[in-house]
């Protein structure tokens, strides 16, 4: 019998930093054995959208000071790497290792009944993807332009 329960996910993020002659790396670390791992990496998720936002927040770029050089994405970890130019300015920042934890509900699958390109049509033996611009008479178990729906309101 086929699993249909919703899950809520949750994943610990740490976030540290290195310093190396005048390069900055600042790691967003996490466990990628935790099953929520997988959703932080697949950009479907919404769990995805809130690790990009929180990797946007916590980003170090400061004009004058620090310049990006790159971004190294792994299994278990996103690495951001820069150049410090202005050595004096850069020893005032305050680099505070730190966790946070990400949470979301997450569909038990990437099918059509969990995605938000479905838009269901008024006899409702039908609806339509928005994505595809197709009439559709069966829901996809997984669909490859998945995009994962809000599952609850908040």
């Amino acid at each position: 019998m086929a699993n249909n329960l919703i899950i809520f996910e949750e994943i610990l993020i740490s976030l540290t930093f290195n310093v190396n002659d005048n390069v900055l790396e600042q790691i967003f670390s996490f466990n990628k054995r935790n099953k929520a791992a997988k959703y932080i990496k697949d950009h479907r998720y919404i769990l995805y959208n809130k690790f990009e936002k929180r990797i946007r927040e916590l980003s170090l770029f400061v004009e004058g000071t620090l310049f990006f050089i790159k971004r190294v994405d792994e299994s278990d970890y996103v690495k951001l790497i820069y150049e410090i130019q202005d050595i004096e300015s850069f020893r005032e920042m305050e680099l505070k290792p730190t966790n946070f934890k990400l949470v979301e509900y997450t569909p038990p699958n990437p099918g059509c009944a969990f995605c938000k390109y479905k838009e269901l049509m008024e006899e409702k033996l039908w609806f339509y993807c928005i994505y595809k611009k197709k009439t559709m008479t069966n829901e996809f178990k997984t669909c490859k332009y998945f995009k994962q729906k809000r599952l609850f309101k908040s």
